[in-house]
């Protein structure tokens, strides 16, 4: 129960530890998902449209790292205006989600600071993002109310069209409760070969760091 909560609260960032990146299926992977984020289509919310992407897959088996490989492809660095990276987890706070939204989107973090309602957080967000073409990234999922019940509201009518929204998840009924496109993308297991190379890569950031 211990691990499982320390598991939930973890928080990550759309910052790319490049010794997490080894064989070639990742690199397939973000080169796929990049292309379908980066095509005219979207999925309608009233006026506006907004592709959900989802990746589902098992704790520990390489979700986020897929995800900021994507979030630093130079192609989506050129695509997007703005460039959300927020970690969600299994107990988020609405007012404090919205918070870090505005904070990672560029907003005055002071001002959002000193708001304390739901209705007022929205209005900044839509200020900071209105008329952007937004990426969202929505890191380790467990709850699909993240993104119904608190981010969806202020998104939708504000950002430009082909905004996009990735969630990782280990649970796929949020991928569904997101609507997100299908197939969704599937994380499998290593290659024992990959899993080896991974492993020494993270030995050797471990020992330069002792070094330090």
């Amino acid at each position: 129960m211990l691990a499982s909560s320390h598991l939930s609260k973890r928080e990550t960032s759309g910052e790319l530890d490049k010794s997490d990146v080894v064989g070639e299926k990742i690199e397939v992977d973000t080169r796929n998902l990049v292309q379908m984020m980066t095509q005219g289509r979207g999925t309608n919310y009233g006026d506006k449209k907004i592709l959900i992407f989802a990746i589902v897959g098992v704790g520990g088996i390489g979700k986020t790292t897929l995800a900021q490989n994507i979030f630093n492809n130079n192609i989506i660095q050129q695509e997007f205006t703005k460039k959300i990276w927020l970690s969600v987890n299994q107990e988020f706070d609405k007012v404090e989600l919205l918070r870090r939204t505005i904070a990672e989107a560029g907003g005055d973090h002071q001002a959002a600071r000193n708001t304390n309602t739901k209705g007022a957080l929205e209005r900044i967000l839509k200020e900071v993002l209105n008329g952007h073409k937004t990426l969202l990234v929505m890191d380790d999922v467990w709850n699909y109310e993240a993104w119904e019940c608190v981010l969806k509201t202020p998104l939708v009518n504000v950002l430009a069209c082909s905004s996009r929204v990735v969630v990782t998840t280990r649970d796929i009924r949020v991928a569904r409760g997101m609507m997100a496109e299908e197939p969704y993308h599937h994380v499998k297991k290593l290659e024992p070969e990959v899993a080896w190379s991974l492993l020494k890569n993270q030995v050797r950031v471990i020992f330069k760091c002792s070094l330090l």
